[in-house]
């Protein structure tokens, strides 16, 4: 049986946040690491955009009022307010039957994965087969403004947002799944409403960040046919991960669009 790593859930600063996550690809893509499955939380509210998204979609000067801080991902899509929730990445190489080059094969693979752990827990959820054109899927700043093919829904409400970055021999994906989303304030950091957006405990209050991780751990291992090994980063990547939260903590970067 394959052995796949997961990291386990641990709350960062999102410049760090952002660093690990691109760190564990860089480790798989380069061999030094088999697909790794991370989940992590958010130490204060925190805004993520994509990484073309245009730093004007967010009201920088209320983030900063707030104390709330704003990283640009590596990945693409749009822009979330992050804070009671469950995020993952999920890096991988091209596996031989899994995974291949096409970002949207891999994209729905991954999401029926999650979609069969939401179903663990009793939740009725379904895939969207809806095709946006790209005009209506950047008609709005937000990651949960619209949903799109493959993505995971609860009565047309969107309950998990993902993107992807495609890299010479893999990809790296990273989700975020709410539970208790802040309707109000995203409204004012977007200047726009969420209208579409489902948090997991709006639809069954008793779950927790804890059972999540649980029912998406056995999805992957009996899709997969594999076994996720608990794991920790190791010194050289924590190293490694410090240094290059620099780059997403820096304006050069954030604000480069």
């Amino acid at each position: 049986m394959n052995i796949w790593r997961l990291i386990e859930f641990n709350k960062y600063d999102a410049y760090y946040n952002m660093a690990v996550d691109e760190v564990l690809a860089e480790c798989v893509l380069a061999g030094k690491s088999p697909p790794v499955l991370r989940f992590y939380g958010w130490r204060n509210k925190s805004v993520t955009i994509g990484a073309l998204q245009p730093i004007k979609d967010v009201d920088v000067e209320l983030c900063n009022i707030e104390g709330i801080d704003i990283v640009r991902r590596p990945t693409g899509g749009r822009a979330i307010l992050h804070g009671e929730e469950l995020t993952y990445s999920f890096s991988s190489g091209r596996l031989d039957g899994i995974f291949t080059d096409k970002l949207l094969d891999n994209y729905k693979l991954l999401n029926g994965v999650f979609l069969d752990a939401f179903k663990r827990l009793g939740i009725n959820a379904e895939i969207s087969s809806r095709r946006l054109k790209k005009r209506d899927l950047m008609s709005s700043p937000l990651c949960f403004g619209s949903t799109s093919y493959s993505e995971i829904t609860v009565d047309g409400n969107k309950v998990m947002g993902a993107a992807q970055k495609r890299f010479t021999g893999g990809f790296l994906q990273q989700g975020s799944i709410m539970l208790l989303p802040d309707r109000r304030l995203t409204a004012k950091i977007f200047r726009k409403s969420e209208d579409h957006m489902l948090g997991i405990c709006e639809i069954t209050p008793a779950i927790t960040i804890d059972m999540l991780i649980v029912a998406i751990k056995d999805s992957f291992e009996d899709v997969f046919k594999i076994e996720l090994y608990r794991d920790c980063l190791c010194y050289q990547e924590e190293a490694q991960a410090r240094s290059l939260a620099q780059k997403y903590c820096s304006k050069e970067w954030n604000y480069l669009k």
